[in-house]
């Protein structure tokens, strides 16, 4: 649906670990639509165990989709790079990404004590960041579900993000 859409400056969001056909003529397909920009999403940060490591053969890492973004990046389109933990944002500043977005994870029946360790965590994560490089740019990833069960928005951070799919 991406590449017959017009993408009126939005964002596409790519399994950037999709081993089948070109990156280069996915990105300029998304550029001659006027596509923005491109985030790693789904992404493979949030698989665990076993199943992390059969995906990593494909190759569904975090150093794939960051490497992935910096092609998008060098091809012209804007990125932002979902991340999970302080090693992933580490690895994508590393392949030369400025604009991070972090997850804050899959969370089921938070409490309230649970919810304040959480945003202390990813409170603590953004400073880290920031404090190593004021230049990266650090946004949430959040919806209402998100909201509700964590209050994300209390976090100093750059901004939030939020996907709306686009109506067929």
């Amino acid at each position: 649906h991406v590449r017959e859409a017009n993408g009126h400056g939005h964002w596409a969001a790519s399994i950037a670990s999709d081993p089948f056909g070109s990156n280069t003529a996915y990105f300029e397909s998304l550029l001659s639509k006027g596509y923005a920009g491109v985030v790693n999403w789904p992404s493979c940060i949030l698989l665990e165990g076993h199943t992390l490591e059969e995906f990593s053969t494909i190759p569904a890492t975090p150093a794939a989709e960051y490497a992935y973004l910096a092609e998008a990046r060098g091809a012209g389109l804007q990125t932002r790079a979902f991340f999970l933990t302080p090693e992933h944002a580490d690895a994508a500043i590393a392949a030369g990404l400025e604009d991070l977005v972090l997850h804050p994870g899959i969370l089921l029946d938070v409490d309230t004590e649970g919810r304040e360790m959480v945003l202390r965590a990813h409170s603590s994560i953004v400073a880290a960041i920031k404090a190593s490089n004021p230049k990266i740019t650090v946004m949430i990833y959040t919806s209402d579900w998100h909201e509700d069960l964590l209050g994300l928005s209390r976090i100093e951070c750059d901004g939030f993000l939020n996907f709306i799919g686009a109506k067929a």
